[in-house]
């Protein structure tokens, strides 16, 4: 199967993808390693603040506008969830019919209305890619605002570089188009509000339920706890779901579609995945479910316990941001649907723990981040294409026979897996001890 599949990339636009993909992954990650080891360039160390802030971001707009452009100029189709689902909605709603109600729709109430927006003002599906990109860069100077609150500035520069060249961010945005950077930005708000304008911020934490998609609700428990007049923080999160789906349920409008569609997919990563690929015995969705659940609930009161206990604010917005990371990582590795682009939103907390675990003496902590962008940009192009269409069990089977591609497809799938397990245990296995700022 893994040969005949080979043999059909050879004839289409896959490969070509599939190695701008490893490409730029693997360029990401030499950045990234170089900023671990050797630190800010020193002409960057000399700029104030706000110059330093508006020169990583234009930078990060500039990379975005190096790969989406040349997409235009080149007239390259549109592709994965873009021309599939965001397109075809946007354009139902432009027609006057409403989500959940005339229309089949996984995400949030407002998502095709927001799309709708953007072909208002350009006609083209390329303006969905250019909506999500302008969400990107908005997002960058504000997470600088709020990674500074846990990191020195020395740090939060170092950072601000791993992100700003990060590949899964540039390339899912920019030529995918995914809705993760709305997600980026509204993550980013709410947890630079936290604890300073709590309305807000409940406002920002829950808003992607309505325009996104219902998967950043596994990260509002842990902004809820870091936010200072908790019964605010209830009253803005509240607000925008009570409006937006009680508007849908006056219209008797099914709310959960969306959940029921996301709960019956699966895909290939994960630790369901690759123990089926392993050992050919398929779990059942219940069980996943189950084994997902009671670890979300088991990092979840680790996390709070680490709350509760974090004195200062540089402590809290620590346990904060680490938090919101386990949690990505709970769904990415005990998941039936893991996909590597559920960490964009987390980029900055990402890098921020890597660059902090190295500083602590965790000289391993870059490689398994390279590793993890690396294989992250080929497995998924590897979803993309025609080995998407790879069950575990088909994959067992190949492996079966020996054959050496099977393995190469099976290294691909599993070695992020391993990477979020050993940042999931060194993040919960960090956490309860005390910050460590130079």
């Amino acid at each position: 199967m893994l040969l005949a599949t080979l043999g059909d990339l050879k004839h289409s636009h896959d490969v070509l993808t599939l190695g701008s993909r490893a490409t730029l992954g693997l360029l990401g990650a030499c950045v990234a390693i170089f900023l671990c080891f050797r630190g800010v360039p020193a002409s960057l160390t000399r700029l104030n603040k706000r110059s330093f802030d508006i020169a990583t971001t234009a930078g990060f707009a500039l990379l975005h506008l190096a790969i989406f452009l040349p997409l235009i100029v080149a007239h390259v189709p549109l592709h994965a969830d873009v021309p599939a689902y965001y397109l075809p909605q946007a354009r139902e709603v432009l027609n006057g019919k409403i989500p959940y109600i005339d229309f089949h729709s996984s995400y949030g109430p407002l998502h095709s209305y927001l799309d709708a927006t953007a072909l208002r003002i350009w006609n083209n599906g390329y303006a969905l890619l250019l909506l999500v990109i302008i969400c990107d860069v908005a997002a960058f100077p504000i997470w600088l605002t709020a990674l500074r609150r846990w990191l020195p500035e020395d740090r939060t520069r170092c950072v601000a570089l791993m992100v700003m060249t990060q590949p899964l961010l540039l390339w899912n945005i920019a030529a995918d188009g995914r809705n993760d950077a709305i997600i980026f930005l509204l993550l980013g708000t709410a947890v630079a509000l936290v604890a300073r304008s709590d309305f807000f911020s409940g406002m920002a934490a829950t808003a992607p339920l309505v325009v996104v998609k219902f998967l950043p609700i596994i990260l509002i428990p842990q902004i809820f706890a870091a936010a200072r007049r908790r019964w605010v923080w209830i009253c803005g999160g509240l607000l925008l779901p009570v409006i937006a789906y009680g508007a849908l349920m006056a219209k008797h409008a099914d709310i959960l579609q969306s959940l029921k569609t996301e709960g019956a997919l699966a895909t290939a990563g994960g630790a369901p995945y690759a123990f089926t690929a392993l050992t050919g015995l398929a779990v059942p969705p219940a069980v996943s479910s189950i084994i997902l659940a009671a670890a979300y609930a088991f990092a979840l009161l680790w996390l709070t316990r680490s709350s509760l206990r974090a004195t200062d604010d540089r402590e809290k917005m620590r346990v904060l941001l680490c938090g919101i990371i386990a949690l990505q990582l709970v769904l990415l590795f005990f998941s039936k649907k893991s996909y590597p682009v559920y960490l964009l939103p987390a980029s900055f907390p990402l890098a921020a723990y890597i660059l902090d675990s190295f500083r602590r003496g965790r000289r391993i902590a870059p490689l398994v981040y390279a590793l993890l962008l690396i294989f992250s940009m080929i497995q998924s192009s590897l979803w993309y294409g025609p080995m998407a269409l790879e069950s575990a069990t088909g994959l067992h089977a190949d492996l079966m026979t020996g054959s050496p591609l099977a393995a190469f497809e099976f290294l691909v799938m599993v070695l992020p897996a391993a990477c979020y397990l050993y940042l999931l245990v060194t993040i919960l296995r960090d956490l309860p001890r005390q910050p460590e700022m130079a």
